[in-house]
């Protein structure tokens, strides 16, 4: 009897004690999630292009936190966010991707591995442009 209750509690604690590894190797299922760079921004009332060097405007995507590193050196350059964190959100609203960033909405135009656009879903809006 002793035996068979000692048999009993070592299984119970060896598959206690087992884990599946499969959590661990989950990817994100976020696809911003890492390091991208702001690299044009276009539109507007005069329908111009801004382009910036990779890097200029660091932003990385971790979480549902953006945290933005603005290198930019020219204070007469729209540069759309300043450095800090900011919440952000991907949804789908009526068959169509959404941005969600500190609770402005923007439209999704691409999203894949190395390019992501977004645009401000108004006419003389501004197109954000984002590569890795």
């Amino acid at each position: 009897m002793k035996r068979s209750l000692l048999f009993a509690c070592l299984t119970v604690a060896v598959l206690m004690g087992c884990k599946s590894d499969d959590d661990a190797n989950l990817a994100s299922t976020d696809p911003l999630e890492g390091q991208w760079s702001l690299v044009e921004i276009s539109g507007g009332f005069t329908g111009g292009t801004q382009r910036f060097d990779s890097g200029v405007l660091a932003y990385t995507f971790l979480d549902g936190t953006l945290t933005v590193e603005n290198n930019n050196t020219d204070p007469t350059v729209f540069i759309f966010l300043d450095s800090g964190t900011y919440p952000y959100e991907l949804t789908e609203q009526n068959n169509a991707n959404r941005f969600t960033l500190d609770g402005a909405v923007y439209a999704v135009d691409t999203l894949e591995s190395n390019i992501f656009v977004f645009n401000d879903m108004v006419s003389d809006g501004f197109t954000y442009t984002l590569e890795r």
